[in-house]
């Protein structure tokens, strides 16, 4: 029985990453960044520098920082464009591959990778369609 669960292991294992990426399931290797921000803290804190990547679908593309509502206590500490580093300001806007760090309390982390990584509001209308002609 042991060898039978060690071969499955071992063939599910070996095949799942080949055959998802033939089936177009697979995002590929997830990139590491270049780039490294740390918090220092002598005592315990409930704080985080976490780092985003804007994406291409995502609701903050083309917007300036003023214009997103972030969760209290969260800061934006550094935008990462083409190799270069940018000092946020309120006039600083987001674009697709910006790399962002953002200081913020551990429990506002899923808040704010919804905020980074969620669609656009898209106005949809319904049009109106005839089935049969008289």
């Amino acid at each position: 029985m042991f060898f039978v669960v060690l071969l499955s292991a071992l063939v599910q294992g070996a095949t799942i990453n080949p055959i998802a990426k033939r089936l177009g399931l697979s995002k590929g290797e997830k990139q590491q960044s270049n780039y490294s921000l740390e918090l220092v803290s002598l005592g315990k804190t409930n704080n985080e520098i976490v780092e985003f990547t804007i994406s291409d679908y995502s609701s903050v593309v083309g917007k300036e920082l003023k214009d997103i509502t972030l969760p209290d206590s969260t800061l934006i500490t550094a935008v990462i464009r083409d190799s270069k580093l940018i000092t946020p300001v309120g006039e600083t806007r987001l674009c697709r591959d910006d790399i962002v760090y953002v200081l913020l309390q551990k429990d506002k982390r899923e808040a704010i990778k919804k905020l980074f990584n969620q669609l656009p509001e898209i106005e949809w209308k319904p049009k109106k369609v005839t089935l049969f002609h008289d």
